[in-house]
């Protein structure tokens, strides 16, 4: 089937190319359409569309490429799309010419073929609805051409100003506030204005694709909201993404740049893997305009939701610990009091309780079997995670805490951290159980290497060395006073 038709629309060529080569804009013209999915920008889109042949009705998954783009004159793409035991393929042509009085003249054609059941159920009349349905498509764009208007922010006389929306803060004679800025001018603000002496007021118009500030920060903020968040209330532009439950925040770094890319939003986290609690606003999202173009919002929402939501809080759930400190045994109540306290207080602030703390002397050549025993015995008792601290931190990947946990059957995952204080982490695995090997600083309350680490696993997430090595962007963190100052040594 060939199908072809000629209109005028009242707007430059340049404009008519621009809308109707941004399949953003055209999908809002097409009837039926389901969804849009932009697969190469300016080359590949992906479209679902329901059409009606009377009482039969199907829905097309289309794949659209451009074969020719000569702009703002002329343009070719094909089309193959497939609905349950039929298929469609077509190829179609525009051209564009400039019409007198500033207007453009389009010329189309299409040649379409369809096969399959669709095709031997309404054959009557499918030429009739291609027909219809094209007609209107071609109406809308027209129409909606026409209507456009772009984003507009300036100087206004005040009898123009009503119905805009103020760009700037007004005060009043006495130097107060009289006027906020972002709401739409009625008529009283108008006389308020002129009684203040203005005579021209700056004013935002938004464009007829546009979505209001808060309207786009909503959308924006609900594509991101993932489990264990939920969403503040919107205003001049802003939504919060709070936290509803103790967890660890998950996020992806690359993505969450990816979405501030776009022009117009402003998309703040604290950092990937921090704990949060509930009721702590954990994002905030900020439309910087007071409006942004429909397809800004529609590129920010997918890169939002690709994959999943962008942002999620892991619940910190009611663990089990067990901390095994090590040293010599007149020692002991010094090791037991310096370590006891802060690692209690870390393991209680997440959700989680310090189930038993053992202690093994290291004098003897037994030391290194006596450790691997009381290894096994804690992960018998329940322990969801073990802490290994003591008199000496372990200094080689061969040491006695290292050797003890390969004993007992454990593997070690990782020896050393690129964060100061806590180079000389341990990460272990006794079967699914981690064994933390923890340096002399978590002697201190102050952020050190095992606030980092603690927290995702007592969530259950499995660290890799990798994870370990990642650590090191931002991993000289403040010093702590219960270690002698190798830094000062240094300068």
């Amino acid at each position: 089937m060939r199908f072809e038709g000629s209109l005028t629309i009242r707007a430059p060529r340049e404009k008519v190319w621009g809308f109707l080569t941004d399949p953003e804009k055209v999908s809002r013209c097409a009837p039926g359409l389901e969804t849009l999915e932009v697969l190469a920008p300016g080359q590949r889109f992906r479209a679902v569309a329901s059409v009606g042949f009377g009482a039969v009705k199907a829905t097309f998954a289309n794949e659209v490429e451009w074969l020719d783009l000569e702009p703002p004159s002329r343009a070719r793409m094909k089309v193959h799309g497939t609905a349950p035991g039929s298929a469609v393929d077509a190829t179609s042509e525009m051209r564009l010419a400039d019409a007198p009085e500033g207007h453009t003249a389009m010329a189309w054609s299409a040649e379409v073929s369809v096969v399959g059941t669709i095709a031997s159920v309404a054959a009557r009349l499918m030429g009739s609805v291609a027909q219809r349905l094209t007609d209107a498509f071609f109406d809308a764009v027209r129409r909606r051409i026409e209507a456009y208007r772009e984003f507009r922010f300036g100087p206004v006389p005040l009898d123009a100003a009503e119905g805009r929306i103020l760009g700037h803060n007004v005060a009043g004679l006495d130097g107060r506030p009289a006027l906020r800025k972002g709401r739409p001018l009625s008529a009283e603000d108008v006389a308020r204005l002129r009684d203040l002496g203005r005579t021209v007021v700056y004013v935002a118009e938004l464009g007829t694709d546009d979505v209001g500030e808060d309207a786009a920060a909503r959308r924006v903020a609900e594509a991101a909201t993932g489990d264990g968040l939920r969403l503040s209330g919107t205003s001049s532009g802003r939504v919060n993404l709070v936290a509803t439950a103790l967890g660890v925040l998950r996020l992806d770094p690359a993505r969450l740049g990816r979405v501030n890319e776009v022009d117009g939003v402003a998309f703040a986290t604290p950092p990937a893997h921090s704990v949060v609690r509930a009721g702590q606003v954990v994002a905030t999202v900020k439309i910087i305009p007071y409006a942004l173009p429909e397809g800004s919002v529609r590129a920010a929402e997918r890169l939002a939701r690709e994959g999943g939501p962008l942002l999620r809080v892991d619940a910190l759930a009611a663990r089990q610990v067990g901390l095994i400190l090590s040293g010599s045994l007149p020692a002991r109540g010094r090791i037991v009091r310096d370590f006891e306290g802060p690692l209690r207080a870390r393991v209680e602030a997440l959700g989680s309780a310090l189930r038993a703390v053992d202690f093994v002397p290291l004098e003897e050549d037994g030391g290194e079997s006596a450790l691997a025993d009381a290894l096994l015995a804690q992960a018998r008792a329940g322990a969801s995670l073990v802490v290994l601290a003591g008199e000496t931190a372990i200094v080689d990947r061969h040491d006695i805490a290292p050797r003890a946990i390969e004993r007992a059957g454990g593997v070690i995952a990782c020896f050393g951290a690129p964060v100061d204080p806590g180079n000389l982490l341990l990460l272990a695995y006794l079967g699914s159980i981690p064994v933390l090997g923890a340096p002399g600083c978590v002697r201190s309350p102050k952020v050190n290497v095992i606030d980092w680490v603690l927290p995702r696993l007592l969530t259950g997430e499995r660290l890799s060395h990798a994870d370990v090595v990642a650590l090191g962007h931002g991993g000289l963190l403040e010093d702590v006073p219960e270690r002698r100052a190798p830094r000062e040594a240094l300068r």
